[in-house]
């Protein structure tokens, strides 16, 4: 009866020791990563907008517009 109930003290605290290992496991996981996509689109830098200005420019010029009199 005693080893009985040694066996279960043991496995109590090893599962009392899981669970507070799990819950630190989860915390760590729950920390933000820098590595992560930001929901909102980034700051274009000069290079693309001279990039994007050239661009329409080009469809710009290619406008054409007929008015009728």
């Amino acid at each position: 009866m005693k080893i009985e109930k040694q066996k279960e003290k043991v496995v109590d605290d090893e599962m009392r020791k899981g669970k507070s290992e799990a819950n630190t496991d989860k915390k760590k996981d729950t920390t933000p990563n820098e590595s992560k996509e930001v929901p909102y689109p980034l700051v274009p830098s000069g290079k693309e907008k001279e990039r994007h200005l050239a661009r329409f420019l080009d469809i710009f010029k290619k406008l054409e517009i007929t008015l009728p009199f």
